[in-house]
């Protein structure tokens, strides 16, 4: 129970316009997408990503990879 009440009180304190978003990619071709205000908060397998930042920088990213599956 302290554990999640930790957590809620960290999770009140992020600032407002941040998202995450699963992509099914790869690091190699994510890596040229990012800019200021995104990064590669999770690597789950060879073609599963997390990304996290400004919603904005967020979105170019996924918009850049064209068709792939992303996850909000």
């Amino acid at each position: 129970a302290a554990l999640v009440v930790a957590r809620g009180r960290l999770m009140q304190a992020l600032p407002a316009g941040g998202v995450m978003v699963a992509v099914e990619a790869t690091e190699e071709e994510v890596v040229p997408l990012l800019s200021e205000g995104v990064s590669i908060a999770a690597v789950n397998g060879p073609t599963s990503l997390v990304l996290s930042g400004v919603e904005h920088a967020v979105l170019a990213v996924t918009g850049g990879l064209g068709g792939r599956r992303v996850k909000r």
